[in-house]
This record gives C-alpha cells, structure tokens and sequence, in this order.
C-alpha cells in the first residue's frame, strides 16, 4: 500500500470518527431537547393536578354553582390529553403513568360523590358530616395525583440522565479507540518511512562513492520503494553509459585508422565509378526499353479490364432482367390462379347447388356429376402446372409433421389396386420391405411422389406385375435418415434416347411399336415427382430396358417419428346443413366478393343453412356495411375493385368492433405468401378457390363456435325421385352380403377409384336387385362419402 493512500486512509479515519462524535453530540443534543420537553409536560401535568385540587375544594365550598364544576371537567379532560402524549410515553413510566390513570379515574368517581352529597340538601342531619367525609376523600384522591404525577417526572429525568450517561460513555469510549487506531496506524506509517528513507540514504552515499554495480534492496512497494527502483535503474544506465563512452572512444580510434587506408583506396574507387558511369549509361537504355514494353502491356491489360467491367454490366443487367422476369412470372402465376379458379369455383358450386335441389331428374343430376368431375380433373390440371411453376420461383416449402408411413403406403397401393387389376396386373408390397411405421415429413408431397409413381408404372403396364419396395438406413444422432423406396413394373419399358425425357415437364413417352399410349394428363406427374425428391434431400433415376420393364427408385430424408407425434384424425362427411342448432341466435355473414356468380353460390348455401346474408362487390362497400349492419362474420374476397381485401380488413379492425368480428378469406391466390398476406392483415382463418361446401362450414363452425344441424345419412334424399324409403343404417350389412360378387365388386371399385359414373351404373343395377339398398347407398353417392361405402363393403 502507498504512502499517500495510507495518509489518506488516516485523513479518512479521522474524518469518520469527527463525523461520528458530531452524531453522538447530535444525539446528546436530542435527547436533551426530548428530556426537556418532558419536563414541559410533566410540569404541566402537575399543574394541572394542583388545579384540580384547587377546583375540588371551591366544589366543596360552593357545591351548588356550576362553573367550578365546568372548570373541573376541563382541567380533568387535559390531564388526559396529556397523559396520552407521545412525549412521555415509555416503558420505564408505563406503570407510573397507568397509576396516575387509575387514580384520576377514581378521583371523577369521588367527585361525583361529593356532588352527589352537596345535592342532599343542607336540611338533611348528616349533609355537613358526609360534605366534609367526601371532601377529605377528594383532597386525599387529588394529593395522589400529584403524587403519582411527581413520580412519573422523576422516572422520566432518571431514564433520561440514564441515556445521557450512555452516550457520554459511548462518546469517549469511541474517542479513545479513534485515538488508538490513529496513533499506531501513524507509528506504524512512520516507522517503516523511517526505514525506507534510512535504505535510501545508504544506498545514494554508496552510489557516490562510484559504485554503481550496488543496488539498493526495498522490499516495500510503495513510493520509496518505486524512488529506490528508479534510483537502481539510474545507477545501472549510469554504468551502461560510462562502459559505451570506453568502447566510443576505441571506436574512434579505429575509424581514424581506417580513414587513412580509405583516402588511399578513394583513388582506387574513383576509377571504378568511371566504369561503372559507362555500364550504368547502359542500363538505362536497356531500362527505357523495358518501361516502353511495360507501358505497352500496361495498356493491354487496362483494355482487357474495361471489356471486363462492360461484361460485369451486362451480367448485372441480364440478372435484373431475370429477376424482374421472375416477378412478371410471379405475378402472371397469381393472376392466373385467381382467373381461372374463380370461375370454376362458380362451375363447381354452381353444379353442388343444384345437386342439393331435391326435385332434380336422374339425367340432369348424371350431367351435374359429370360437370362436377370434370371441374375437379380441371382443378387437378391446374394445381400441377401451378405447383411446377411455383417450384421454378421457389415458392413451395416443405410442409413437415409425424404421420403414419405404413397406413400412407397401403393406402396408395389401395387406392390403386382396382386399376391395376381392371388391366390384369397384379400390384403388391414387397415383402422384404423395412421401414419405420412412423416418420416426420412432408406426408402431402411424399403421397403424391408415390401416387404419381404408380400411377406411371400401371398406365404402361398391360400384363405381369408391379412391385413396389421400402428400404431404410440407421438414422443420425439427430434422428434423420435415408428412405428408400423404388416401383419396379414389367411394362413396355423405356427406349435409351427417352431416358432423359422422362422427368422433363410436359414430355410424355410413345411406346408400344406405333401405338399411341393414354396421353391423358399435363406430363408434370414425373417432373413434380423430381422437384419433390429434390426438395427433400434426396434424388430419383429410373432404369429400364425397352420391352421388359422399368425401376423408378427414389431416396428422401426424413426424421424418426412415434405413435404419440401423430394426431388423431377424425373426418366425417356430414354433408350441408339445414339450418342453425337449437338455441344459437340468428348469425349475420357479410359476403364481399366482386364475382357475381360466386356471391351468389356462397349466399345461397349460407342461406339455406339458416345464415342471414348481405353481399357486396368491392372492400369500401363492405367497409360501410360492416359499420351499418354490423355483422358477425365477413367472408372477405382477396382481389377487388375500389379497395381490395387487404386493404378493407385493415380498415374493418381499427373500426368500433372490428377487432371483435369474424373475418373468413375466401380467395384464389396461388401462393402461400399472398395468403399469409390476409391472415398478417387480420383475417381469422382461410378458405380457398374452389372450395366445397363442407370446408366453408367447417370454418364457421371452428371460429363463431356455432352448431349446425345436418340431415341424417339418406334424411331428405333417401326418398328422392324414386320415392324409396333406404334402408336403417343395420340392415345395410345384411343387404350387401345378399348382392351378386359382379355387382358388389363393381360397386366396390367405383367408390375405390372415385369414378362417380360407375357408381351410377351400379346404383342403377342395384335399383333392380334392391331399391331400399340402392337408396341407402345412393345417399352417400350424393354427398361424396365413399370412404363409407367403401368401409360397409370391405367389412363384407
């Protein structure tokens, strides 16, 4: 530690303890202030008491005049007032003050007495001896008070003498241990300064006697021990400079001796520069032409970066170019998206509208399904080159989430089963196959990668077989691993100059010799597939030789999933509803939507539902209908003229109750970006173009927390044109367990592949073996629940 922080602390010490003594003097101070205003009240109260003593003798004397009696009271009530002063109140004159308490109480009570005996009367015989009994009593009462009044000054001044003694003690015992600490921190400080400076000065009388190799030895690190550093340092430069000045001095006489011998070989180097002067002539010369060519290279090479910098430019430009093409691309996709499924959300909901009328003839409802199909295959049509090109401009993501594999598997190869086996192919799971039952992906994408695949094999394949087979490896220590699987067919194979052709979009295979084969589709089932795989991790070849088959194999990364990840799925097609559930109050739905035709689908079906409906064509519209009608849900277009959905939804929450109301986008956009768009401006869910009538009211149902009431399987339809009554839902097994195997398998593959007009031809057979059965499936037919048709089926 330094000597000036010592000094310092000292300073600090006694600073602290003045500090300290000047609140100890304070505290005497107050105490003091505080006795002597004790005293006060002390002194007050036994003033008091003597003038209650006083005014008890006038009472006595002159017991029928009222204003002693008043002056009495008075004085009485303050002797209380001050006897709760804070100023006396304290442990030490508790008891005392509780005494003087106790006494005043029974002085009002003896004064009350005495009053009492003055009232009797002087007639009464014994009037002057009961005045003067009570009277000796008073006084003697009152003498008490000022008694006990006397005592309670004297505990008071004793507890506070008491105090003051304490601090005085408290005062001198700190003064001399402050004392005591500065003299043995200043003894202490002194001594070892005495003993720095005594080295000191032995160490400077010893570097004046012309020994410098000394030093001065200091343990302390303090300033002396910093000035005996120093003065070693100074000492050991000393030296250091007296043995250069001895080597200078040698130095110089050498440098005079080779001074002599250089003035002898000056002449010896003069006509070595002549020399030199002539080569060096020539080294310039041979140096102007080296700057000559330099120059020349030099403005080769600036040539070169100038061509550079314009081909920079022009890649700069040919990438804004692309860029900006990608927008236009971009923006032709979401117009498009928006152009065509508009309308063919009016074809489709157009055509479930009328499938819902129940006096509609067999032939218009078989043109309606046939419409209805169509539109879906056209849907389908659309969806695949919308999902091509939204994966060129890198908008499609991968959608993960645990599922079930193996159910996902055996679906597909169920779903396909009928089409493989109306051409007489026999499709199967190898049995060989090894893979996890639960994984985490993209299930959507991963469905169709394999849908597309076997779809592909059957449609090239007229006899033998397709196998298709699974394989995995050991997943990572973050779980992910290597899917493999592969569809291998014996079909008409692929020729060597079409194997490149085959992911190419929109490219399909001519085989068979000359034949054409079914060209159905875009020609994206295979390009999709690619672009999915890749997504995924992974990458897909195909090996095939022409007239004996194909293997398409493929490999994706997916993570270990387990049975708890999966969400249970319960889906029940319930079909329209007929109207609001007993005790929901009336809804009012706000529809904006510019497409007349799809404003009057949606208020049709909400309509017949029960809904109250008002339609508007463009946001400010519906901006001012919201604040008029003040509606329960919006169902909000996303494209309008005058103000379009984003725009009127942002202008609906910040209106009185906006932030309360419902708002549902029903919208055509084609990428996800733009939906988020009006879910990011407020809306509450979403519903897209074309929509069935089933996910509208889902919707509703899932955000007003609303019941519909649905018509029971086959109410209402069950008796349509036929007027056949269909069968209760237990008899149903029964009457299928009694069809003819031809029928009973067409119906089977009908609800299987989806195809709506075989299953028309069967129900039209079934009409003539059953009507009651024909009815009871025919109102499943009507609301599309072939996964119950299909389950009554397979349980016989």
């Amino acid at each position: 530690m330094g000597i000036r922080l010592q000094l310092q602390l000292l300073i600090v010490l006694f600073i602290t303890t003045g500090i300290g003594l000047l609140g100890l003097q304070e505290w005497v101070h107050l105490t003091t202030e505080r006795a002597v205003e004790t005293e006060h009240v002390v002194d007050e109260i036994e003033r008091t008491a003597f003038q209650i003593t006083t005014l008890t003798a006038e009472i006595a004397s002159k017991p029928a005049e009222v204003r002693p009696q008043q002056q009495w009271r008075a004085k009485f009530e303050q002797l209380e007032e001050l006897l709760r002063d804070p100023r006396i109140q304290s442990k030490r004159a508790g008891a005392a003050i509780a005494q003087l308490r106790r006494v005043m109480g029974e002085m009002q009570a003896q004064i009350s007495r005495m009053i009492e005996a003055a009232g009797s009367g002087p007639e009464a015989a014994y009037f002057q001896e009961r005045l003067s009994r009570e009277l000796q009593a008073t006084l003697l009462v009152a003498q008490s008070i000022v008694s006990n009044a006397s005592t309670v000054r004297n505990i008071l001044t004793e507890g506070y003498l008491k105090e003051l003694h304490e601090i005085r003690a408290i005062t001198l015992y700190v003064t001399l241990a402050a004392v005591a600490i500065l003299i043995l921190a200043g003894s202490v400080m002194m001594i070892r300064m005495i003993g720095g400076l005594s080295l000191l000065q032995e160490g400077i009388e010893v570097f004046s006697q012309g020994k410098l190799s000394s030093r001065i030895t200091m343990r302390s690190k303090d300033e002396l021990g910093s000035i005996a550093k120093s003065l070693n340092s100074m000492a050991a430069k000393l030296s250091e400079s007296m043995a250069s000045r001895d080597r200078l001095e040698g130095m110089v006489k050498e440098r005079t001796d080779a001074l002599q011998k250089s003035r002898l070989a000056a002449i010896s180097v003069m006509e070595d520069i002549n020399i030199q002067r002539h080569q060096t002539e020539e080294a310039k010369e041979a140096l102007e032409k080296a700057n000559a060519e330099l120059e020349g290279e030099i403005k080769i090479r600036k040539a070169k970066e100038s061509e550079l910098r314009r081909s920079e430019a022009m890649l700069r430009q040919a990438k804004a170019g692309a860029e900006e093409a990608s927008r236009s691309k971009s923006i032709f996709l979401a117009n498009m998206s928006h152009e065509l499924r508009t309308p063919l959300n009016a074809i489709l909901g157009f055509s479930q509208l009328m499938q819902m009328d129940p006096n509609i003839s067999e032939e218009s409802r078989i043109n309606l399904q046939t419409i209805n199909r169509s539109g879906s295959h056209l849907l389908t049509l659309i969806n695949d080159v919308l999902d091509m090109s939204k994966i060129e401009a890198g908008k499609v993501e991968l959608q993960n989430d645990s599922f079930n594999f193996d159910e996902l598997v055996h679906e597909a190869i169920d779903m396909m089963l009928v089409r493989a086996s109306s051409k007489g192919v026999e499709l199967q799971l190898d049995s060989e196959s090894v893979y996890p039952k639960f994984i985490h992906g993209d299930a959507a994408k991963i469905r169709q990668i394999l849908i597309n695949l076997l779809s592909n094999a059957i449609k090239f394949t007229e006899e033998g077989r397709i196998v298709v087979k699974f394989s995995s490896e050991a997943p990572d220590a973050k779980g992910y691993f290597r899917l493999n699987g592969s569809v291998s067919d014996t079909g008409i194979g692929i020729k060597a100059e079409d194997i490149d052709k085959v992911f190419a979009p929109f490219e399909q295979i001519v085989g068979k010799g000359e034949e054409k084969i079914d060209q159905k589709g875009t020609g994206l089932g295979l390009a999709l597939c690619k672009q999915f795989i890749e997504m995924m991790d992974g990458h897909v070849e195909v090996q095939s030789e022409f007239g004996l088959g194909s293997t398409f194999s493929f490999t994706i990364t997916v993570k270990e999933a387990s049975a708890a990840e999966i969400p249970e799925q319960v889906h029940e097609a319930r079909g329209v509803p007929v109207g609001l559930a007993e005790g929901v109050k009336a809804v009012k739905v706000l529809i904006a939507e510019d497409d007349t035709a799809s404003g009057i689908i949606l208020e049709n079906v909400l309509r017949k539902a029960g809904l109250q409906t008002l339609a508007v064509q463009n946001g400010e519209q519906a901006v001012a209908q919201f604040r008029a009608w003040k509606p329960d849900l919006i169902c909000m277009d996303r494209r309008m003229p005058v103000m379009d959905g984003l725009e009127a939804v942002r202008h609906i929450r910040q209106e009185p109750g906006g932030k309360d109301v419902v708002i549902i986008a029903v919208t055509a956009v084609a990428f996800s970006e733009e939906r988020q768009q009006m879910l990011d401006a407020g809306c509450d869910d979403l519903v897209k173009k074309p929509y069935t009538f089933e996910e509208i009211f889902q919707v509703i149902e899932r955000n007003l927390k609303i019941e519909f009431v649905y018509p029971e399987p086959g109410e209402g339809e069950s008796q349509g044109e036929t007027g056949v009554k269909a069968l209760d839902k237990s008899k149903v097994s029964d009457a299928l367990k009694a069809l003819p195997a031809q029928l009973l398998d067409q119906v089977h593959r009908s609800a299987l592949e989806l195809d709506m007009d075989g299953m028309e031809e069967a129900l039209a057979e079934l009409d003539k073996v059953n009507p009651e059965l024909a009815e009871s499936l025919r109102a499943m037919h009507r609301q599309l629940d072939y996964s119950a048709i299909l389950k009554l089926v397979q349980e016989d």
